[in-house]
């Protein structure tokens, strides 16, 4: 049963790919939750009632934005920066959203793909544990903390009597860089109310210091500690002392259950505020003149700490922040593409978003990445107006929102109808997608009914849920963006669709929902069938994602690695199937 709940959870804020055992009550907890979320015949049930609120950023450009350039004027070629895009594009895989490139403080491109949209705060994942670095640099810097300081004398009040001896060699370095051996993780946090007293209470496996061990619970418990240390929130600590004097104004940190941040995910910021936090490690610390954080504590964040197995990727470990091993780079690293890379030696830094299927550095993308930008650079490059040309062009066909109109087509043996679930698996599925809500603690009851209606060059769908209601625009030529609810939660997305066939003729409407602050995407496949329609479902990332974890986590050499070690590989990708990629009967009232 183990091995259910880890392939679950494995979708979540988890970026870590080693497990430690959960405890009792924990596993206890999670199987109780495992269980509803692997049966397509019942709605899932989280341990915890409460969803916290995920606020809605507005659309729109940031606070003093960075200067624009041409890449010639950097001493970059415009066709250079093309040939990238070309070729990060052509990677399916990579599924990028975003691309953003700094080069000496000044924006040499921005684009976007598909349907995203540039000025969107993105859900950073653990990209922004670097950002709670920074906090701790900033109290280090002021003396009120010291990085060798005992997290059991932090949290001397806090801190059960029992507990002590387990914590005691237990140092804020060691959370920094991730080796402190603290085994309560992220896939216990999902079940877990207290997690400053569950962190406390933590076994700690190994000798603190000693071995490498990724667990977003260490970013937590340094959020915890600016709280403790400053007397405010993450949050208002930080914004007094980085996001203000960097005109940071659009950005939000999801809460745990105790009402603390989450320190090592949750973090919504747009990617130019984002590279105005990588600019200002670029510079060492200071920030349009002004000092932020000191260069000594700058520079012990991006110098190797922890070494990291080459299995991660290219990078050791800092204080929170990525290392390069080859090149003289660092980089904020977030599950499923969201990254900021900054080179050190040429003055480049490069901020992406995406939706991709891997976790730490396993992509493609850093390959591509250090090949185009690890070197030197001149000062200037000859002026080119047909490569700028060219390249704007270019920049421009990649977004969806300038493609021409097409040809109008007949939507009407799809409209006018009121489709109901006629499948008992209905009741396990929804408009979010899995990964969203696993992440936001926040599940579907179940499919109650689709409405679709004509709206002049435009279709309207009415999706309702046991437990939400979604009244939304399609695009048919261009994206249609709105925002879809859930519960308490809002997202922005974009949505278009278009009628298509299958290889036995049968009309599809194809409905396409990316979530814009996050990797995810929906998609909805309606398959005309005379009297009923057949619902199939899918998401990215997704099943994919899962089952390319499952090699990995049967040879794990821990609880987890066991229990899945004699399962049948075809009966877990059935059971993952079922849940990510739904086919659902549907028949018209």
């Amino acid at each position: 049963m183990e091995r259910a709940c880890f392939i679950c959870l494995l979708s979540i804020i988890n970026d870590t790919k080693k497990r430690d055992i959960m405890s009792i009550t924990a596993t206890g907890h999670s199987l109780k939750m495992i269980v509803n979320f692997l049966d397509p015949k019942q709605s899932t049930k989280p341990v915890i009632e409460d969803t916290p609120l995920k606020k809605l950023i507005p659309i729109g450009p940031v606070d003093m934005p960075f200067e624009r350039t041409s890449p010639e004027s950097v001493g970059i070629s415009s066709s250079y920066i093309e040939s990238f895009l070309r070729e990060v594009a052509r990677d399916r895989v990579i599924n990028m959203h975003s691309v953003l490139i700094l080069k000496d403080g000044k924006v040499i491109c921005d684009a976007v793909f598909g349907a995203q949209l540039a000025n969107v705060a993105k859900h950073t994942f653990s990209a922004c544990k670097s950002i709670v670095s920074l906090a701790i640099g900033m109290l280090y810097d002021e003396g009120i903390l010291s990085l060798d300081e005992k997290i059991s004398d932090i949290f001397e009040k806090e801190c059960p009597s029992m507990s002590r001896f387990k914590t005691k060699q237990v140092t804020v370095e060691n959370l920094l860089t991730m080796q402190s051996g603290m085994s309560f993780s992220e896939s216990d946090s999902i079940t877990r109310k207290d997690w400053l007293s569950e962190c406390l209470s933590s076994g700690i496996k190994g000798e603190p210091g000693k071995v490498f061990s990724y667990n977003s619970l260490n970013t937590y418990l340094l959020g915890a500690i600016v709280a403790k240390k400053a007397g405010v929130s993450l949050s208002e600590f930080l914004e007094e002392k980085l996001f203000s004097p960097l005109h940071i104004k659009d950005y939000y940190w999801e809460k745990c259950p105790d009402g603390r941040e989450k320190g090592g995910w949750g973090l919504y910021i747009k990617p130019e505020d984002m590279a105005k936090i990588g600019m200002l490690i670029m510079n060492g610390g200071i920030w349009d003149g002004e000092r932020i954080i000191s260069k000594k504590y700058v520079d012990l964040a991006t110098s190797p700490h922890a070494k990291v197995p080459k299995s991660y990727g290219r990078y050791n470990y800092g204080y929170q922040i990525w290392v390069g091993r080859d090149i003289n780079s660092f980089l904020f690293n977030g599950m499923l593409g969201q990254n900021t890379i900054g080179f050190k030696d040429n003055g480049i830094l490069i901020v992406t978003n995406g939706g991709d299927s891997f976790n730490f550095q396993q992509s493609e993308y850093f390959e591509i990445v250090n090949r185009y930008f690890g070197g030197r650079f001149r000062d200037k490059a000859e002026e080119n107006k047909r490569a700028e040309k060219s390249l704007e062009a270019y920049i421009k066909s990649l977004s969806d929102y300038n493609k021409v109109e097409t040809a109008k087509t007949d939507f009407s043996i799809f409209t006018g109808k009121i489709l109901v679930p006629d499948d008992p698996r209905a009741v396990s599925t929804g408009l979010l997608p899995n990964l969203l809500q696993v992440i936001e603690n926040n599940y579907t009851a179940g499919i109650k009914s689709i409405t679709i209606s004509n709206r002049k060059d435009m279709l309207e769908i009415i999706y309702e849920e046991n437990n939400n209601y979604n009244r939304f625009n399609v695009g048919l030529s261009k994206p249609e963006v709105c925002v879809l609810k859930f519960g308490n939660q809002r997202y922005h997305a974009a949505v278009q669709g278009k009628i298509t066939s299958n290889e036995d003729d049968i009309p599809v409407l194809k409905i396409k929902i990316d979530f814009l602050e996050t990797p995810c995407t929906r998609i909805i496949k309606l398959f005309h069938m005379g009297e009923s329609m057949i619902l199939r479902q899918d998401e990215m990332p997704g099943k994919n994602y899962v089952l390319g974890n499952i090699e990995e986590i049967q040879s794990g050499k821990n609880l987890l690695g066991f229990a899945i070690g004699n399962i049948d590989e075809e009966y877990i990708e059935y059971r993952i199937n079922r849940i990510f990629s739904p086919e659902i009967k549907l028949k018209q009232l």
